[in-house]
């Protein structure tokens, strides 16, 4: 016959010291997954995301989010208050304006793992796209750009992000078409190229659309499979242009 008394400790304390420290751990267990559930909360709503995915593309004012996310000011202020309270974004003041953007590499990693997770296990996500657009051209990796890149293929990379985002961060030697001026543009693309569109992220409707319109030419394309967060965080180079500063001759191409 087995008795309580048998077990040792954790099952049953024997010690009110024994007791305490269960007591304590719990209390401990208790306040550090209430701080892992802020970031979570955070991160619970899906005009959040959206705020969190553009602010990955560079830093922007209330202004410029409330209008891109279609949102009121005052709903967008308090998105952003619930990011800045979680410490995912941060702000910077520059008069009466506020301009935000994530608090750390870190922040872009969380999202990007987020959305690879979903990408991964919820069918529904390739079933939304698929039925939102007709998927045009073939769809390149981030490590396979690369090695074409090092290895000196004959392409051209092609930003379609609004002229803003390009210059706050893009791909090495990236052009800037954005997708409102493409359609004039490709009429002068060389078609001995091929060529690599990519917008904020591999299911943004803009490079979707881009490779559409090129391939509509008669050319030969490709839509990256990520943005430039993607690429930043695999630790491959892009390059910025400072306000007012003129961008240099690689990245017009």
């Amino acid at each position: 016959m087995i008795f309580w008394s048998d077990y040792s400790y954790p099952l049953r304390p024997s010690t009110f010291d024994e007791l305490s420290i269960v007591i304590n751990e719990r209390a401990y267990l208790d306040k550090l997954y209430y701080q892992f559930e802020r970031v979570g909360k955070a991160l619970g709503s899906a005009r959040r995301l959206e705020i969190l995915d553009l602010l990955s593309q560079g830093e922007r004012s209330v202004e410029s989010i409330a209008h891109e996310t279609n949102l009121s000011i005052a709903n967008t202020s308090q998105h952003l208050r619930t990011l800045l309270a979680a410490h995912l974004v941060k702000v910077r003041k520059e008069g009466p304006y506020s301009f935000y953007s994530p608090s750390s590499q870190q922040v872009l990693a969380l999202w990007h793992a987020l959305r690879k997770v979903a990408q991964r296990n919820l069918l529904e996500v390739h079933e939304i796209v698929s039925e939102s657009f007709e998927i045009s051209g073939k769809s390149l990796s981030l490590v396979d750009l690369y090695e074409m890149i090092s290895s000196g293929e004959n392409i051209a990379m092609i930003d379609v992000r609004p002229r803003e985002e390009f210059l706050s961060g893009r791909i090495r030697g990236a052009r800037s078409i954005p997708l409102d001026k493409l359609a004039t543009e490709a009429r002068s693309l060389d078609p001995d190229r091929t060529y690599i569109v990519y917008c904020r992220s591999a299911y943004n409707w803009m490079s979707l659309r881009a490779a559409g319109i090129l391939e509509s030419y008669d050319l030969d394309v490709r839509h990256l499979d990520g943005g430039v967060p993607d690429w930043k965080l695999l630790g491959l180079p892009t390059t910025r242009t400072s306000s007012g500063a003129a961008v240099e001759p690689d990245a017009e191409m």
